[in-house]
Protein backbone atom coordinates (compact mmCIF):
# COMPACT_ATOMS: atom_id res chain seq x y z
CA UNK A 1 0.00 0.00 0.00
CA UNK A 2 1.32 3.72 -0.67
CA UNK A 3 1.74 6.37 1.78
CA UNK A 4 -0.65 8.19 -0.22
CA UNK A 5 -3.40 5.86 0.09
CA UNK A 6 -2.66 5.15 3.66
CA UNK A 7 -2.97 8.93 4.09
CA UNK A 8 -6.37 9.30 2.69
CA UNK A 9 -7.18 6.42 5.01
CA UNK A 10 -6.37 8.65 7.69
CA UNK A 11 -8.26 11.30 6.63
CA UNK A 12 -11.86 9.84 5.93
CA UNK A 13 -10.72 8.01 9.81
CA UNK A 14 -10.37 12.18 10.25
CA UNK A 15 -14.11 12.78 9.15
CA UNK A 16 -15.65 9.97 11.38
CA UNK A 17 -13.52 11.00 14.38
CA UNK A 18 -14.34 14.44 14.22
CA UNK A 19 -17.97 13.29 13.80
CA UNK A 20 -18.51 11.50 16.96
CA UNK A 21 -16.22 13.59 19.12
CA UNK A 22 -19.14 16.58 18.62
CA UNK A 23 -21.43 13.81 19.46
CA UNK A 24 -19.63 12.98 22.66
CA UNK A 25 -18.99 16.75 23.38
CA UNK A 26 -22.44 17.44 23.60
CA UNK A 27 -22.80 14.35 25.95
CA UNK A 28 -20.44 15.45 27.91
CA UNK A 29 -21.39 19.16 28.32
CA UNK A 30 -24.95 17.63 29.36
CA UNK A 31 -23.33 15.67 31.97
CA UNK A 32 -21.34 18.21 33.37
CA UNK A 33 -24.50 20.92 33.40
CA UNK A 34 -26.46 17.77 35.56
CA UNK A 35 -24.03 17.01 37.73
CA UNK A 36 -23.61 20.68 38.51
CA UNK A 37 -26.72 21.18 39.16
CA UNK A 38 -27.23 18.19 41.78
CA UNK A 39 -23.86 20.12 43.16
CA UNK A 40 -25.72 23.43 43.03
CA UNK A 41 -29.35 22.17 44.45
CA UNK A 42 -27.38 20.33 47.59
CA UNK A 43 -25.67 23.35 48.71
CA UNK A 44 -28.86 24.99 48.54
CA UNK A 45 -31.22 22.88 49.86
CA UNK A 46 -28.63 22.33 53.22
CA UNK A 47 -28.10 25.95 53.61
CA UNK A 48 -32.01 26.39 53.71
CA UNK A 49 -32.21 23.63 56.09
CA UNK A 50 -29.86 25.40 58.31
CA UNK A 51 -30.95 29.17 58.07
CA UNK A 52 -34.40 27.50 58.85
CA UNK A 53 -33.28 25.88 61.91
CA UNK A 54 -31.98 29.57 63.07
CA UNK A 55 -34.97 31.14 62.41
CA UNK A 56 -36.63 28.02 64.03
CA UNK A 57 -34.60 29.46 67.28
CA UNK A 58 -34.88 33.05 66.80
CA UNK A 59 -38.83 32.25 67.15
CA UNK A 60 -39.19 29.74 70.04
CA UNK A 61 -36.81 32.21 72.03
CA UNK A 62 -38.50 35.10 71.01
CA UNK A 63 -41.50 33.40 72.46
CA UNK A 64 -40.10 33.15 75.87
CA UNK A 65 -42.59 35.62 77.71
CA UNK A 66 -45.59 33.52 76.41
CA UNK A 67 -44.14 30.82 77.46
CA UNK A 68 -43.26 31.94 81.15
CA UNK A 69 -47.20 33.72 81.31
CA UNK A 70 -48.59 30.34 80.39
CA UNK A 71 -46.67 27.89 82.49
CA UNK A 72 -44.90 30.20 84.64
CA UNK A 73 -40.74 30.35 85.16
CA UNK A 74 -39.79 27.00 86.31
CA UNK A 75 -41.26 25.14 83.16
CA UNK A 76 -40.93 28.11 81.00
CA UNK A 77 -36.94 28.80 80.49
CA UNK A 78 -35.86 24.33 80.29
CA UNK A 79 -38.83 24.43 77.77
CA UNK A 80 -37.27 26.96 75.62
CA UNK A 81 -33.26 25.90 76.61
CA UNK A 82 -34.32 22.02 75.42
CA UNK A 83 -36.21 23.58 72.25
CA UNK A 84 -33.15 24.84 71.10
CA UNK A 85 -30.81 22.00 71.88
CA UNK A 86 -32.93 19.91 69.89
CA UNK A 87 -32.78 22.13 66.56
CA UNK A 88 -29.08 21.64 67.03
CA UNK A 89 -29.35 17.84 67.49
CA UNK A 90 -31.72 17.81 64.76
CA UNK A 91 -28.52 19.58 62.31
CA UNK A 92 -25.83 17.60 63.43
CA UNK A 93 -27.39 13.96 62.54
CA UNK A 94 -28.44 15.73 59.31
CA UNK A 95 -24.67 16.17 58.75
CA UNK A 96 -24.00 12.59 59.94
CA UNK A 97 -26.67 11.18 57.94
CA UNK A 98 -25.58 12.92 54.94
CA UNK A 99 -22.10 11.84 55.43
CA UNK A 100 -23.13 8.16 56.37
CA UNK A 101 -21.27 8.73 59.58
CA UNK A 102 -22.25 7.55 63.21
CA UNK A 103 -20.24 10.21 65.84
CA UNK A 104 -21.44 9.55 68.83
CA UNK A 105 -18.84 11.93 70.74
CA UNK A 106 -20.67 15.16 69.14
CA UNK A 107 -23.83 13.97 70.16
CA UNK A 108 -23.01 13.25 73.39
CA UNK A 109 -22.32 17.29 74.30
CA UNK A 110 -25.98 17.37 73.28
CA UNK A 111 -28.13 14.67 74.52
CA UNK A 112 -27.62 11.97 77.05
CA UNK A 113 -26.16 8.73 76.39
CA UNK A 114 -29.77 7.15 76.28
CA UNK A 115 -31.49 9.78 74.53
CA UNK A 116 -28.56 8.91 71.82
CA UNK A 117 -29.04 5.10 71.46
CA UNK A 118 -32.63 6.01 70.61
CA UNK A 119 -31.68 9.08 68.40
CA UNK A 120 -29.03 6.09 66.66
CA UNK A 121 -31.79 3.50 66.33
CA UNK A 122 -34.44 5.58 64.57
CA UNK A 123 -34.70 5.23 61.20
CA UNK A 124 -35.13 9.00 60.16
CA UNK A 125 -33.30 10.77 63.14
CA UNK A 126 -34.37 14.31 61.77
CA UNK A 127 -37.66 13.61 61.82
CA UNK A 128 -37.31 12.45 64.92
CA UNK A 129 -35.33 15.79 66.13
CA UNK A 130 -38.38 17.62 64.58
CA UNK A 131 -41.05 15.73 66.76
CA UNK A 132 -39.10 16.70 69.99
CA UNK A 133 -38.46 20.42 68.70
CA UNK A 134 -42.90 20.45 68.77
CA UNK A 135 -43.54 17.91 71.50
CA UNK A 136 -45.08 20.01 74.26
CA UNK A 137 -47.26 19.91 77.17
CA UNK A 138 -51.05 21.02 75.71
CA UNK A 139 -51.31 24.29 77.65
CA UNK A 140 -47.96 25.53 75.41
CA UNK A 141 -49.48 24.78 71.73
CA UNK A 142 -52.16 27.63 71.65
CA UNK A 143 -49.35 29.98 71.95
CA UNK A 144 -47.24 28.28 69.15
CA UNK A 145 -46.87 30.32 66.12
CA UNK A 146 -47.89 29.70 62.59
CA UNK A 147 -44.40 30.51 62.00
CA UNK A 148 -42.78 27.99 64.28
CA UNK A 149 -44.71 25.29 62.79
CA UNK A 150 -44.30 26.26 58.83
CA UNK A 151 -40.44 26.85 59.90
CA UNK A 152 -40.03 22.90 61.24
CA UNK A 153 -42.15 21.37 58.12
CA UNK A 154 -40.05 23.67 55.23
CA UNK A 155 -36.70 22.81 57.72
CA UNK A 156 -37.85 18.67 57.74
CA UNK A 157 -38.34 19.19 53.57
CA UNK A 158 -35.32 21.19 52.90
CA UNK A 159 -33.33 18.16 54.39
CA UNK A 160 -36.18 15.75 52.52
CA UNK A 161 -34.45 17.53 48.87
CA UNK A 162 -30.75 16.95 50.73
CA UNK A 163 -31.82 13.14 50.65
CA UNK A 164 -33.21 13.04 47.25
CA UNK A 165 -29.83 14.54 45.87
CA UNK A 166 -27.83 12.48 47.61
CA UNK A 167 -30.06 9.18 46.98
CA UNK A 168 -30.47 9.56 43.54
CA UNK A 169 -27.53 8.27 41.18
CA UNK A 170 -27.12 9.15 37.67
CA UNK A 171 -27.86 6.18 35.43
CA UNK A 172 -25.31 3.42 34.86
CA UNK A 173 -25.97 2.99 31.34
CA UNK A 174 -25.52 6.89 30.68
CA UNK A 175 -22.11 7.29 31.72
CA UNK A 176 -21.17 3.44 30.87
CA UNK A 177 -21.57 4.48 27.24
CA UNK A 178 -20.13 7.83 27.32
CA UNK A 179 -16.55 6.47 28.84
CA UNK A 180 -17.07 3.84 26.61
CA UNK A 181 -17.11 5.69 23.64
CA UNK A 182 -14.66 8.72 24.78
CA UNK A 183 -12.08 6.06 25.59
CA UNK A 184 -12.58 5.01 21.90
CA UNK A 185 -12.49 8.43 20.21
CA UNK A 186 -9.35 9.09 22.35
CA UNK A 187 -7.49 6.34 21.04
CA UNK A 188 -8.35 7.33 17.55
CA UNK A 189 -7.10 11.30 17.79
CA UNK A 190 -3.30 10.32 17.27
CA UNK A 191 -4.38 8.50 13.78
CA UNK A 192 -6.26 11.53 12.54
CA UNK A 193 -3.17 14.07 13.74
CA UNK A 194 0.06 11.91 13.29
CA UNK A 195 -0.36 12.54 8.70
CA UNK A 196 -0.27 16.71 10.27
CA UNK A 197 1.93 17.19 13.16
CA UNK A 198 4.27 13.72 13.27
CA UNK A 199 6.44 13.31 16.26
CA UNK A 200 4.37 16.26 18.07
CA UNK A 201 1.57 14.31 17.99
CA UNK A 202 2.23 12.75 21.77
CA UNK A 203 2.36 15.86 23.46
CA UNK A 204 -0.61 17.12 21.90
CA UNK A 205 -2.62 13.63 22.72
CA UNK A 206 -2.04 13.77 26.02
CA UNK A 207 -2.75 17.47 26.57
CA UNK A 208 -6.18 16.54 25.43
CA UNK A 209 -6.66 13.44 27.19
CA UNK A 210 -5.67 15.13 30.40
CA UNK A 211 -8.24 18.13 29.68
CA UNK A 212 -11.18 15.52 28.21
CA UNK A 213 -10.77 12.86 30.83
CA UNK A 214 -9.94 16.15 33.70
CA UNK A 215 -13.62 16.92 32.84
CA UNK A 216 -15.20 14.17 32.71
CA UNK A 217 -13.83 13.61 36.53
CA UNK A 218 -14.78 16.54 37.27
CA UNK A 219 -18.31 15.59 36.68
CA UNK A 220 -17.74 12.54 38.67
CA UNK A 221 -16.78 14.59 41.82
CA UNK A 222 -19.84 17.07 41.58
CA UNK A 223 -22.21 14.23 41.14
CA UNK A 224 -22.41 13.21 45.10
CA UNK A 225 -21.36 16.63 46.84
CA UNK A 226 -22.01 15.74 50.37
CA UNK A 227 -18.80 14.78 51.60
CA UNK A 228 -15.59 15.83 53.67
CA UNK A 229 -14.86 19.77 54.19
CA UNK A 230 -12.05 21.84 52.33
CA UNK A 231 -10.27 24.58 53.65
CA UNK A 232 -9.33 27.02 50.98
CA UNK A 233 -11.43 29.88 51.56
CA UNK A 234 -9.55 30.95 55.21
CA UNK A 235 -6.13 30.45 53.95
CA UNK A 236 -4.87 29.71 50.78
CA UNK A 237 -1.43 27.37 52.05
CA UNK A 238 -3.56 25.59 54.25
CA UNK A 239 -6.51 24.72 51.82
CA UNK A 240 -3.92 23.83 49.24
CA UNK A 241 -2.26 21.47 51.86
CA UNK A 242 -6.02 19.91 52.48
CA UNK A 243 -6.05 19.39 48.66
CA UNK A 244 -4.19 15.95 49.54
CA UNK A 245 -6.62 14.72 51.73
CA UNK A 246 -9.92 15.84 50.49
CA UNK A 247 -12.02 16.97 47.62
CA UNK A 248 -12.96 20.63 46.92
CA UNK A 249 -15.96 19.45 45.21
CA UNK A 250 -17.71 18.85 48.89
CA UNK A 251 -20.28 21.05 50.24
CA UNK A 252 -18.31 22.55 53.42
CA UNK A 253 -21.23 20.66 55.63
CA UNK A 254 -19.14 21.22 58.75
CA UNK A 255 -18.28 24.85 58.26
CA UNK A 256 -21.91 25.49 57.78
CA UNK A 257 -23.38 23.35 60.27
CA UNK A 258 -20.71 24.90 63.15
CA UNK A 259 -21.96 28.41 61.35
CA UNK A 260 -25.89 27.34 62.74
CA UNK A 261 -24.58 26.14 65.84
CA UNK A 262 -22.75 29.50 66.60
CA UNK A 263 -26.04 31.36 65.75
CA UNK A 264 -28.26 29.51 68.15
CA UNK A 265 -25.08 29.60 71.04
CA UNK A 266 -26.11 33.58 70.89
CA UNK A 267 -29.84 32.56 71.57
CA UNK A 268 -29.10 29.89 74.24
CA UNK A 269 -26.90 32.66 76.09
CA UNK A 270 -29.77 35.33 76.02
CA UNK A 271 -32.44 33.14 77.50
CA UNK A 272 -30.01 31.82 80.11
CA UNK A 273 -28.58 35.57 81.14
CA UNK A 274 -32.44 36.03 81.01
CA UNK A 275 -32.88 33.01 83.60
CA UNK A 276 -30.09 34.24 85.73
CA UNK A 277 -31.79 37.65 86.18
CA UNK A 278 -35.23 36.68 86.37
CA UNK A 279 -33.89 34.44 89.57
CA UNK A 280 -31.52 37.07 90.89
CA UNK A 281 -34.98 39.36 91.28
CA UNK A 282 -36.51 36.44 92.79
CA UNK A 283 -33.87 36.17 95.67
CA UNK A 284 -34.06 39.62 96.26
CA UNK A 285 -37.45 39.09 96.77
CA UNK A 286 -37.28 36.62 99.30
CA UNK A 287 -34.26 38.40 100.95
CA UNK A 288 -36.79 40.94 101.01
CA UNK A 289 -39.06 39.45 102.60
CA UNK A 290 -41.17 38.57 100.01
CA UNK A 291 -41.39 41.78 98.64
CA UNK A 292 -39.95 42.68 95.57
CA UNK A 293 -38.58 45.71 93.98
CA UNK A 294 -41.72 45.57 92.05
CA UNK A 295 -44.08 45.52 94.88
CA UNK A 296 -41.79 47.92 96.78
CA UNK A 297 -42.28 50.37 93.60
CA UNK A 298 -46.02 49.70 94.04
CA UNK A 299 -46.19 50.30 97.36
CA UNK A 300 -44.27 53.53 97.33
CA UNK A 301 -46.47 54.89 95.01
CA UNK A 302 -49.64 54.19 96.87
CA UNK A 303 -48.08 55.93 100.06
CA UNK A 304 -47.18 59.53 98.22
CA UNK A 305 -51.00 58.79 96.41
CA UNK A 306 -51.96 58.70 100.11
CA UNK A 307 -49.40 61.36 101.39
CA UNK A 308 -50.98 63.69 98.51
CA UNK A 309 -54.97 63.35 99.49
CA UNK A 310 -54.43 64.06 103.01
CA UNK A 311 -52.48 67.15 102.00
CA UNK A 312 -55.23 67.70 99.61
CA UNK A 313 -57.68 67.18 102.30
CA UNK A 314 -56.16 69.47 104.77
CA UNK A 315 -55.85 72.57 102.24
CA UNK A 316 -60.12 71.75 101.51
CA UNK A 317 -60.41 71.91 104.85
CA UNK A 318 -58.42 74.81 105.69
CA UNK A 319 -60.35 76.94 103.05
CA UNK A 320 -63.89 75.97 104.72
CA UNK A 321 -62.98 77.60 107.31
CA UNK A 322 -61.63 80.28 106.15
CA UNK A 323 -65.12 80.74 104.19
CA UNK A 324 -66.76 79.97 107.04
CA UNK A 325 -65.38 82.91 109.03
CA UNK A 326 -65.84 85.78 105.84
CA UNK A 327 -69.61 84.24 106.27
CA UNK A 328 -69.63 84.88 109.63
CA UNK A 329 -68.01 88.63 109.42
CA UNK A 330 -70.43 89.14 106.60
CA UNK A 331 -73.37 88.08 108.74
CA UNK A 332 -72.09 90.17 112.01
CA UNK A 333 -71.92 93.36 109.51
CA UNK A 334 -75.54 92.92 108.31
CA UNK A 335 -76.77 93.03 112.01
CA UNK A 336 -74.89 95.76 113.06
CA UNK A 337 -76.31 97.55 109.84
CA UNK A 338 -79.63 96.81 110.56
CA UNK A 339 -79.38 98.30 113.94
CA UNK A 340 -77.89 101.30 112.85
CA UNK A 341 -80.64 101.58 110.14
CA UNK A 342 -83.22 100.90 113.42
CA UNK A 343 -82.25 103.29 115.11
CA UNK A 344 -81.61 106.11 112.63
CA UNK A 345 -85.37 105.51 112.02
CA UNK A 346 -86.65 105.41 115.28
CA UNK A 347 -84.82 109.09 115.87
CA UNK A 348 -86.95 110.66 112.31
CA UNK A 349 -90.12 109.49 114.31
CA UNK A 350 -89.33 111.77 117.15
Amino acid sequence: MSPLNQDDKLRQLSSVTTTIGVALFLLLSFRNNAAFTRWQTGTDRFKNFCHLGKNLARVIAGNLSSYIAVGGREVAYDLVLERLNWIMVALEMGRQHLRDERNQQNLLDLLPPEEVEVLHADRDPVLYCMYKVLDMDRKYVVNKCNEWMRSCDTMYMEFCACINVYSTPIPFAYIAHLRTFLALWLACVPWVYVIYYQWYTIPLCLVIGYGIIGVEEAAAEVEQPFGRDFNVPGSVGAGLASMRFTSLSYIPLDSIVADTYHAINTYITIVRAAEEKDFAARDLEEANGGVGLDATTQSSGKADKKGEKSKQQRRDGSDKTKVGETAEEQGAGAVVGGTADYVAGAGDGE
